[in-house]
């Protein structure tokens, strides 16, 4: 018995596997709430004269009625008008702060030699780690997987040898993307496994000069690539030694099947109702059978972390900066007042932002508030100018001391990070409802 089969029968119970199937969806509808007028009002029942006070109202030509229509008028303008002025002084977006000393890792040399970005960040020992993604040569096009750790969760030491590297068929062309979630004494990763090509990227394929056809060639190994999430463990004991860990991960392979193109899963911290949950992005699954016309964040849950079904859609995409699709970001954090959800979402000509959800603690599928604007945007030079330009995008959060810490990869060459006070984020989602 190979060491994979092996590590997965650790996780793996017989009987215990659900079928990773979407279920039925229905899309609930919209619910626009009608204006209604109250039995005193002017307007109702203009046609029955019989009732002389409303007539009253209603007639322009008697003194009394016009009196009253504009002595209304004045009082609906000025109820109006302090209503509008309140609303906008309760309107404060919370966004986040981008640290003054981004980036907080560049490329450098070697493997990581072009860039390191999308970092997985997670607290333990006193200290925030973060597990990022780095390519060396575009000829390569391989991605491996470092370590970095920091007691203040700015400033950062690092490794300089990979920590996860390239291993089982599925991952052959790269491991990428990582989110990492505490269960227990175990840090728990989720990855992108590519089976084929999936570097580099579009842009830099333009650049390299290679002729027509191995252009081309290139071009279309990349598009029949299907990415796979695979999943790995760690024992916290080994992380400290951070630099002694490479060898000390367990791989359970593929958790998402061949024919669905995953490139955005995470884990939560804790079970719901006696299951383990992940928060995922299956691209494909489109369509009236899906109940989505874009790409949307599913939820789906496990006995054993390995075997994933009940899959359900939690968010899809509504406002104009996510209209071509929203993933998942960080894993989702546990707080008093729900389950905080940091997201990515894209719109028509491909921009990456992040914005914020706060689901239910019990149960994650309904939303207790979204914000309609990003929380994070690529304005600054090391956002906008890179290996895919106008990219921010958020893989990692911790929360230290009452502030939340959310580390992104810029432009898919840097890794940055972004601060917000956990408790105003909070509230301006209880406000902002679903």
């Amino acid at each position: 018995m190979d060491n994979r089969s092996h590590n997965r029968q650790i996780l793996e119970k017989k009987n215990s596997s659900i079928p990773l199937k979407p279920y039925p969806y229905t899309i609930d509808p919209r619910v626009t709430n009608p204006l209604f007028f109250s039995k005193n009002s002017p307007l109702e029942n203009r046609n029955d004269s019989s009732n002389s006070e409303k007539d009253e109202y209603i007639l322009f030509d008697d003194k009394l009625g016009l009196a009253r229509r504009l002595k209304y008028s004045y009082v609906i303008f000025i109820f109006s008008a302090k209503l509008i002025f309140g609303c906008i002084c309760l309107v404060k977006k919370v966004l986040l702060e981008k640290f003054e000393g981004n980036p907080i890792l560049k490329p450098r040399s070697g493997w990581e030699k072009e860039a390191v970005f999308n970092p997985a960040a997670f607290f333990f020992d006193g200290k925030v780690f973060l597990f990022y993604r780095a390519n060396g040569d575009w000829s390569e096009a391989i991605s491996r997987l470092g370590i970095a750790w920091s007691r203040d969760g700015y400033h950062f030491e690092r490794f300089g040898e990979p920590i996860f590297e390239p291993k089982l068929d599925f991952e052959k062309w790269g491991i990428q993307d990582p989110r990492t979630t505490i269960i227990g004494d175990t840090l728990y990763m989720t990855y992108v496994g590519c089976p084929g090509r999936c570097d580099p990227p579009l842009s830099i394929l333009e650049k390299m000069g290679l002729p027509r056809e191995e252009f081309e060639r290139i071009v279309a190994e990349k598009k029949g690539t299907i990415p796979r999430i695979g999943l790995a463990s760690l024992k916290l004991e080994f992380l400290k030694e951070p630099t002694k860990i490479k060898n000390k991960f367990i791989r359970y392979g593929p958790i998402t099947p061949p024919d669905v193109h995953q490139r955005d899963a995470a884990l939560f911290s804790e079970k719901i109702n006696g299951l383990y949950a992940m928060v995922h992005r299956p691209r494909n699954w489109v369509g009236p059978e899906y109940g989505t016309h874009a790409p949307s964040i599913w939820i789906g849950y496990s006995r054993d972390l390995i075997n994933w079904g009940n899959h359900r859609i939690v968010m899809r995409p509504r406002e104009n900066w996510e209209s071509e699709k929203i993933g998942a970001g960080p894993p989702p954090i546990k707080t008093e007042r729900g389950w905080l959800l940091i997201y990515h979402g894209v719109d028509d000509k491909h921009v990456y932002r992040a914005g914020a959800a706060l689901l239910d603690l019990d149960d994650p599928l309904r939303v207790i508030g979204r914000l309609s604007y990003p929380i994070l945007e690529p304005k600054e030079d090391y956002e906008r100018i890179g290996v895919v330009p106008n990219v921010v995008f958020p893989e990692g959060a911790v929360v230290l001391n009452g502030e939340l810490f959310v580390y992104y990869g810029a432009a898919d060459k840097y890794c940055c990070v972004a601060t917000c006070d956990l408790e105003e984020l909070l509230d301006a989602l209880e406000e902002s409802g679903e």
